[in-house]
């Protein structure tokens, strides 16, 4: 579950109505039996128009093969009415052909049709730039959330 002060900041702006549809999971060392978990919440449950899976590999070292094929199998329980939004860190490389961020897994879920965004931390401490298929935006943060830089 994330820690209350995170969880706070998400759903600051979210109607209680809508806050009352919010589902969490929490999901044991069983990484094989994640899809199928959430899968069958997603069947259960009314209306989810959103599964958001945060920190789906361990934030050191290579993605394991088996959280790579976890998170594939959930990006494809995603459906017109329903997006899938996986999070994790990202790291840097040494190839030189490669300029910036490196998404955990990124080249697997390209395969499946996933859009790869990378958010980064700036030397100005409350900037991000959120960088998508074909833009960056230049963010800040405040109290309440983001605010696109003008």
């Amino acid at each position: 579950m994330p820690d209350s002060t995170r969880f706070q900041q998400l759903f600051a702006e979210i109607d209680i109505v809508a806050s009352s549809r919010f589902h969490a999971l929490q999901i044991g060392d069983n990484i094989s039996s994640i899809p199928m978990q959430i899968s069958n919440a997603k069947n259960s449950l009314p209306r989810v128009e959103l599964i958001v899976i945060d920190e789906w590999t361990p934030s050191k070292g290579q993605a394991p093969r088996e959280n790579i094929e976890m998170a594939q199998e959930i990006l494809e329980l995603g459906s017109d009415n329903c997006s899938v939004l996986i999070l994790s860190k990202s790291y840097e490389t040494q190839d030189s052909a490669i300029n910036g961020p490196v998404a955990r897994g990124g080249g697997k879920f390209s395969e499946v049709g996933a859009k790869l965004w990378h958010l980064t931390r700036q030397r100005d401490g409350n900037v991000r730039h959120l960088k998508t298929d074909d833009e960056l935006h230049v963010l800040i943060i405040e109290n309440d959330g983001f605010r696109k830089r003008p």
